[in-house]
């Protein structure tokens, strides 16, 4: 298994530190980037634009990095296929994208504790497994580092149990929380993040999927049905989007089909005819599909609707 991982929001000063010594313990199959801050004097870091923006920038380093195995995950910048074993021609992926087999099976984001997290947590919109460090590392090396291993060791059940959800397309750990509109979904998320969410993923489908219908009932009067391998339409392409780019392939730091969307439509059978609204997370603007569904994604953009 490959997991990328993000330090985030550590003191400048000891930031780079923190990840050379992780990469130095983990050497195998972990790679590690950091994305420091500005240190505070309060202790306590601050989660400006800035540091959210190398927080997601350093995500997809170490998802689609450039840099040499193990310390990063190949994305095409010329070299021969590590996985060709015949006559070692160059793979033909374009720029932008990556092999599947080689991306990190797990993203994981670690942040130190501060203020603001609700911006940064937002930004990543669910696509990493996050874990906060106490306030008592700040800025001290070896707390940190002791702290971020234990916080990967925890990690690691959690992720298991969320890869185990995955396997089921009736999960509701893919339901695109910004179009569901249900704290419950938001609350669901969170203790997943922490748990796995194995039992109260069984308690939420018990309260909101219905069996006759096979979708789930989160807004009156919209079902979101998770769509069938026969229906569904490719894999949008996340372009330049840092926070998209990740959220398009993992959801609590794993990874699912990125070609599943949810199939949204009314339970009366009638066309939508603008009358619902769904935000896109392309282009942060709203959508309003005149047809008898609107096709929208884990992660909750709407590429296929104008």
């Amino acid at each position: 298994m490959r997991y990328a991982v993000v330090i985030a929001g550590l003191p400048g000063k000891i930031s780079s530190s923190v990840k050379d010594a992780l990469q130095e313990r983990f050497t195998d199959n972990h790679v590690f980037r950091a994305a420091g801050a500005p240190y505070s004097e309060n202790g306590s870091t601050v989660y400006d634009g800035q540091v959210i923006a190398d927080t997601l920038r350093m995500g997809v380093d170490a998802v689609f990095g450039k840099s040499a195995r193990p310390n990063g995950f190949c994305r095409n910048i010329d070299r021969p296929c590590a996985l060709h074993h015949g006559n070692k021609d160059a793979c033909g992926k374009l720029e932008s994208e990556t092999c599947f087999r080689l991306k990190p099976d797990f993203f994981i984001v670690i942040y130190q504790t501060g203020s603001n997290e609700e911006q940064l947590l937002t930004a990543l919109h669910h696509s990493a497994l996050t874990t906060r460090l106490p306030a008592a590392c700040y800025a001290h090396m070896t707390k940190t580092v002791d702290a971020c291993i234990e916080a990967l060791k925890a990690s690691y059940s959690v992720l298991g149990t969320v890869r185990k959800n995955f396997e089921s397309a009736k999960n509701p750990l893919t339901l695109p929380v910004l179009n569901a509109r249900t704290r419950e979904l938001d609350s669901l998320l969170s203790l997943a993040n922490k748990t796995g969410g194995k039992t109260e993923s069984e308690q939420f489908k018990r309260t909101y999927f219905s069996r006759s219908s096979g979708s789930y009932k989160l807004r009156t009067p919209l079902e979101f049905q998770p769509s069938q391998l026969n229906g569904r339409h490719g894999i949008p392409d996340a372009k330049t989007n840092d926070a998209i780019a990740l959220s398009r392939i993992y959801r609590l730091g794993c990874q699912y089909l990125r070609d599943f969307h949810y199939d949204v439509h009314r339970s009366d059978d009638k066309h939508l005819s603008g009358n619902h609204v769904f935000h896109c997370r392309e282009g942060e603007k709203d959508k309003y599909p005149k047809g008898r569904n609107a096709n929208v994604t884990v992660d909750d953009c709407l590429p296929w609707e104008t």
